[in-house]
């Protein structure tokens, strides 16, 4: 293997990666958002109606 190879699949292994990577960081979004809005709700004992604007 050459480095010219190596380089190249390392390349390729980035821009995999940051294909991903907006995914991964979307539902950690999601699932952080939830968990606030579940305590909001149990402080309060109501339900809580968002407006989240992309």
């Amino acid at each position: 293997m050459d480095i010219g190879t190596l380089i190249f699949q390392i390349f390729w292994m980035i821009m995999i990666f940051s294909m991903f990577l907006p995914l991964l960081r979307s539902g950690s979004v999601k699932s952080a958002r939830l968990a606030l809005i579940r305590e909001i709700e149990r402080k309060r004992k109501s339900r809580v109606i968002t407006l989240i604007h992309r």
